[in-house]
């Protein structure tokens, strides 16, 4: 069940994977580029980032494509423009 600050990136938003600047720091990288597939419902982070307008989220992998990432899990942080989520 969704809560009532649910976010949303529509589908169609570009969106980059995070490489780690320093020890315990990420933030987006300018190579690592992906899609949103389809509508997804992300889960906002509250990570600094030193390209403005930019925020990360949680998603699920299968919900962005061209966008080689590392890790395995199902889920994984990638960087949206903070205009991109919706909130319903």
């Amino acid at each position: 069940m969704l809560d009532a600050k649910t976010s949303l990136v529509p589908s169609g938003t570009v969106c980059y994977g995070s490489v780690m600047k320093d020890p315990n720091r990420w933030t987006p990288s300018e190579e690592l580029c992906g899609v949103f597939n389809s509508d997804a419902v992300v889960r906002p982070l509250r990570w600094v980032s030193d390209r403005k307008g930019l925020i990360a989220v949680f998603a699920k992998r299968a919900f962005i494509s061209e966008l080689e990432l590392v890790s395995s899990a199902e889920e994984a942080v990638v960087w949206v423009s903070s205009d991109s989520i919706q909130k319903w």
